[in-house]
């Protein structure tokens, strides 16, 4: 829009960013800002824009000529060049009753790029359902030197990645089903597995 394009925004769902308590990662707020808030200012930004032309809506793109077609459910058509696919990640949830609470206190995290900085000494659970998420808890272990993994029973680890999860120090707990409560005030967590134990932590990422 600051090149003096028509620019049209096509928006449906949810940004992850809601679940963020505080993000303490974006400079410009020292202090932080709740991810609700910071997308309020975002809409608020684009406002000032009259090249943006808003939709919220789920649409359909479609080749017609040399552009696109975005076809929205009301039946409205519309014409761009250019078309570009920002559409994150949608995370893979934990069955848990409380898992929104757990957002709420920042317990439960989804992106260590973000705020794994924060941890400090703080001991980390790594929820983890395939490779991809191994590869995320071994990112994590550069915050936390005291890091649990939990994966399903039927997830096979290559020998390379079992030397890895030993070389950060990380234990692996192979579990099908855990309820996850916070405790201490708040402040921490306690996993309750399928077979009886219990395992105790500061901050748990959802990978």
């Amino acid at each position: 829009a600051r090149f003096r394009r028509s620019v049209g925004l096509f928006n449906s769902g949810k940004p992850r960013v809601t679940w963020a308590p505080r993000l303490h990662n974006l400079i410009g707020f020292p202090q932080g800002i709740p991810g609700p808030r910071l997308l309020e200012r975002f809409a608020k930004h684009i406002r000032n824009y009259r090249q943006i032309y808003q939709v919220e809506a789920q649409v359909a793109v479609r080749r017609n000529g040399p552009g696109f077609s975005i076809l929205a459910p009301s039946g409205a058509e519309y014409l761009a060049r250019k078309v570009v696919l920002a559409t994150g990640v949608q995370d893979r949830q934990p069955s848990l009753p409380n898992l929104e609470r757990l957002r709420r206190t920042g317990l439960l995290r989804y992106c260590s790029i973000c705020d794994g900085y924060e941890m400090g000494k703080k001991t980390a659970a790594v929820l983890v359902c395939d490779e991809a998420g191994i590869q995320k808890a071994l990112y994590l272990s550069r915050w936390s030197k005291d890091m649990t993994i939990i994966a399903p029973p039927g997830l096979r680890l290559t020998p390379t990645r079992e030397r890895q999860i030993a070389g950060v120090g990380a234990k692996l707990i192979r579990c099908e089903h855990f309820s996850l409560q916070n405790t201490h005030r708040g402040k921490r967590m306690t996993f309750r597995l399928d077979d009886g134990a219990r395992v105790r932590t500061g901050i748990v990422y959802v990978e």
